[in-house]
């Protein structure tokens, strides 16, 4: 009973301050690199000779930023805000820092999250991909069937981690199908690297297809007063973007698939026809609704920004969207 009782007692809050243990703390290795990297970036820093502190700050912020966004386990999030107020609020520049969310750019990568998210909940995506894939008849063409349906979500979910969200039922489905037959592992290891490969290389298919296109067309914009509509980039980009994604099919196929993988036949099930549900439908509508208004920017004057906002505000309206 008494070795109980002093069980408890150590176990209990405040153990530690009446024994005078101390629970032990271990440093990963990775946070030792992390730390080492900090200091070394905070010290490169001030080496160039005519660097204002502004610039000097910058530069830290980002080295600070990269090392802990490649070496730790804190949220992406969280770094990116911490190197915003590194890199502004020591110099007087927090009003830069506050201005900088009124950006158009802000707005439209918020918008187009939000798009993306509501259409993957809905099923709309899913379903599309999934009536579309469901016509395989060998692995050679559920492979090109596969990137014919990823290309056309760069349209419908504007967002690489959504479509990345609505792939990922489809790619269990189609590994638990395959996993059935003999000799199946290189055929899911070639899906799981297509995927995400198409995904990334048919972003370039439309102007909300990566967060990266928005922000050019804005430096673009500040330094020269032009820029790209929605229906200038989809026409220039759309183009190579099919283009790129047929090459990345053929040679993951060529690549990780023999000859005789490409040609086996395979019957993927197909999915049980459903009428379609009201949020399928809602969405379905906001989603052309939103397309024709990306499209026609030249002529009704609304930025693509504002009308990803609209679109938005639709799919998440209370008991509507």
């Amino acid at each position: 009973m008494s070795a109980d009782l002093d069980t408890r007692a150590l176990a209990a809050p405040g153990a530690e301050e009446r024994t005078g243990a101390r629970p032990e703390v271990r440093v990963s290795g990775r946070t030792t690199w992390a730390a080492a990297l900090v200091v070394n970036v905070a010290a490169l820093v001030t080496v160039p000779d005519g660097l204002s502190l502004e610039a000097r700050l910058a530069l830290l912020a980002f080295g600070t930023a990269t090392v802990l966004w490649t070496l730790t386990d804190l949220d992406a999030g969280y770094v990116a805000l911490g190197a915003g107020v590194l890199a502004t609020v020591p110099a007087g520049g927090q009003h830069a820092l506050f201005a900088s969310l009124g950006d158009d750019v802000v707005w439209l990568v918020v918008g187009a999250f939000v798009v993306g998210g509501a259409l993957a909940r809905s099923g709309l995506a899913s379903r599309f991909t999934a009536a579309l894939v469901g016509r395989a008849r060998t692995v050679g063409g559920t492979l090109w069937l596969v990137t014919a349906a990823v290309v056309p979500l760069a349209f419908v979910v504007p967002s690489t981690s959504g479509r990345a969200a609505v792939l990922l039922p489809v790619h269990r489905a189609l590994g638990d199908h395959l996993d059935r037959e003999d000799g199946a592992r290189r055929v899911t290891r070639a899906l799981a690297l297509l995927m995400p490969s198409v995904v990334l290389v048919s972003t370039v298919g439309t102007l909300v297809g990566a967060t990266s296109h928005l922000v050019a067309v804005d430096l673009l914009r500040q330094a020269t007063g032009a820029t790209i509509t929605y229906a200038q980039w989809a026409w220039w980009g759309m183009p190579f973007a099919v283009a790129a994604s047929a090459v990345t099919c053929l040679a993951v196929q060529l690549l990780f698939l023999r000859r005789d993988e490409r040609r086996r036949p395979v019957v993927v099930p197909a999915r049980e026809r459903t009428r379609w549900s009201s949020t399928e439908r809602r969405a379905g509508a906001v989603l052309v609704l939103a397309l024709v208004g990306w499209l026609a920017e030249p002529l009704h004057g609304l930025e693509v920004a504002t009308v990803t906002l609209l679109a938005a505000l639709a799919l998440c309206a209370p008991r509507w969207g």
